[in-house]
């Protein structure tokens, strides 16, 4: 687990999201697949992050992160 994964251990989730948010921009691709499960496990509680992981989509150009981005917004809609 990554150092910033334990923090979000003792967040609450607007904590949390502060956190995870900007790593979807992050230069490193395994920090922002890590944000996305992330985004995508919390569900309905990161609606706040729809728009920029829609954003995070529309700049990959790696199709496994793109699929990866796609399960996230599916999981932030609650399909």
């Amino acid at each position: 687990m990554p150092v910033w994964g334990y923090g979000l251990l003792n967040c609450d989730s607007e904590r949390s999201l502060a956190r995870l948010i900007p790593l979807l921009a992050d230069n490193e691709l395994a920090k922002r697949e890590r944000a996305v499960v992330a985004l995508g496990y919390m569900g309905s509680t990161a609606a706040v992050a729809k728009e920029k992981v829609a954003t995070a989509l529309s700049n990959s150009t790696n199709e496994q992160e793109k699929r990866l981005i796609e399960w996230c917004l599916r999981e932030i809609a609650g399909e």
